[in-house]
């Protein structure tokens, strides 16, 4: 029947974007591990990642938060 087939599609594209969350995971792990065992590094208690459709949202994504710390900022500027 159709709705098997497009499960099955749905299934199929679903387990390939999923395939790379366990090696990111360990990674992430990994990362935490080894900057606590690193003299004079941060030591962060997790890590995180984020992941875009493409290059543009990043930018986009990247672009308003810095205009977010930027108006941030400006409330700590020096006055006189």
């Amino acid at each position: 029947s159709s709705s098997n087939v497009s499960s099955e599609r749905y299934s199929e594209s679903s387990r390939q974007k999923n395939e790379g969350i366990g090696e990111t995971v360990n990674a992430m792990f990994q990362l935490v591990r080894k900057l606590k065992a690193t003299p004079r590094s941060p030591s962060p208690v997790k890590a995180s990642v984020r992941c875009y459709k493409d290059w543009e949202s990043l930018v986009v994504q990247v672009s308003l938060s810095l205009e977010r710390s930027s108006a941030t900022m400006s409330d700590f500027a020096p006055t006189g």
